[in-house]
Protein backbone atom coordinates (compact mmCIF):
# COMPACT_ATOMS: atom_id res chain seq x y z
CA UNK A 1 0.00 0.00 0.00
CA UNK A 2 1.31 3.42 -0.70
CA UNK A 3 1.45 5.96 1.72
CA UNK A 4 0.34 9.81 0.70
CA UNK A 5 3.73 11.35 0.10
CA UNK A 6 3.94 8.58 -2.81
CA UNK A 7 0.67 9.76 -4.32
CA UNK A 8 1.56 13.06 -3.82
CA UNK A 9 4.69 12.74 -5.54
CA UNK A 10 2.93 11.05 -8.75
CA UNK A 11 -0.37 12.68 -9.12
CA UNK A 12 1.14 15.77 -10.93
CA UNK A 13 3.05 12.74 -13.61
CA UNK A 14 0.11 11.44 -13.73
CA UNK A 15 -1.82 14.65 -14.78
CA UNK A 16 0.88 14.83 -17.22
CA UNK A 17 0.98 11.83 -19.09
CA UNK A 18 -2.51 11.21 -18.86
CA UNK A 19 -2.27 7.72 -17.69
CA UNK A 20 -5.62 8.00 -15.58
CA UNK A 21 -5.34 6.09 -12.50
CA UNK A 22 -2.41 3.38 -13.69
CA UNK A 23 0.81 5.23 -12.66
CA UNK A 24 -1.03 5.44 -8.77
CA UNK A 25 -1.80 2.02 -8.14
CA UNK A 26 0.61 -0.66 -10.23
CA UNK A 27 4.54 -0.42 -9.79
CA UNK A 28 5.62 -0.66 -13.60
CA UNK A 29 9.28 -0.04 -13.16
CA UNK A 30 9.49 0.27 -17.08
CA UNK A 31 6.56 2.94 -17.24
CA UNK A 32 8.74 4.82 -14.37
CA UNK A 33 12.10 4.60 -16.04
CA UNK A 34 11.26 5.55 -19.59
CA UNK A 35 9.72 8.81 -17.94
CA UNK A 36 12.69 9.09 -16.31
CA UNK A 37 15.02 8.78 -19.07
CA UNK A 38 13.01 11.03 -21.46
CA UNK A 39 12.67 13.68 -18.66
CA UNK A 40 16.78 13.54 -18.16
CA UNK A 41 17.27 13.05 -22.14
CA UNK A 42 15.36 16.79 -22.58
CA UNK A 43 17.08 18.30 -19.28
CA UNK A 44 20.70 17.56 -20.83
CA UNK A 45 19.78 18.75 -24.20
CA UNK A 46 18.67 21.89 -22.47
CA UNK A 47 21.58 21.96 -20.40
CA UNK A 48 24.05 21.13 -22.69
CA UNK A 49 22.70 23.92 -25.19
CA UNK A 50 22.86 26.49 -22.37
CA UNK A 51 26.27 25.44 -20.63
CA UNK A 52 28.27 24.78 -23.05
CA UNK A 53 26.93 26.21 -25.72
CA UNK A 54 26.56 23.25 -27.99
CA UNK A 55 24.56 23.58 -31.76
CA UNK A 56 21.54 21.60 -32.00
CA UNK A 57 23.08 19.18 -33.85
CA UNK A 58 25.77 18.83 -31.07
CA UNK A 59 23.44 18.75 -28.17
CA UNK A 60 21.03 15.67 -28.74
CA UNK A 61 23.89 13.54 -29.88
CA UNK A 62 25.51 14.22 -26.41
CA UNK A 63 22.41 13.54 -24.51
CA UNK A 64 21.82 10.63 -26.38
CA UNK A 65 24.91 9.58 -25.52
CA UNK A 66 24.64 10.74 -21.79
CA UNK A 67 21.68 8.69 -21.83
CA UNK A 68 22.67 5.60 -22.64
CA UNK A 69 25.82 5.88 -20.31
CA UNK A 70 23.29 6.37 -17.73
CA UNK A 71 21.10 3.48 -18.93
CA UNK A 72 24.50 1.24 -18.11
CA UNK A 73 25.10 2.24 -14.99
CA UNK A 74 21.85 1.88 -13.82
CA UNK A 75 21.99 -1.62 -15.29
CA UNK A 76 25.35 -2.38 -13.74
CA UNK A 77 24.00 -0.62 -10.30
CA UNK A 78 21.01 -3.30 -10.20
CA UNK A 79 22.59 -6.39 -11.10
CA UNK A 80 25.76 -5.60 -8.30
CA UNK A 81 22.69 -4.97 -5.95
CA UNK A 82 21.02 -8.03 -6.82
CA UNK A 83 23.79 -10.44 -6.47
CA UNK A 84 24.87 -8.84 -3.47
CA UNK A 85 21.89 -9.07 -2.04
CA UNK A 86 21.39 -13.01 -3.37
CA UNK A 87 24.93 -14.41 -2.17
CA UNK A 88 24.49 -12.31 1.60
CA UNK A 89 21.03 -13.67 2.17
Amino acid sequence: MRNSSDLLALYPLNLLLGYGARLLHTSDDGAMTLVIVIAMFVYLLLALRRAYLDGRLAAPVKALALVVGMAVILFEYRLVLFYTTFWTT
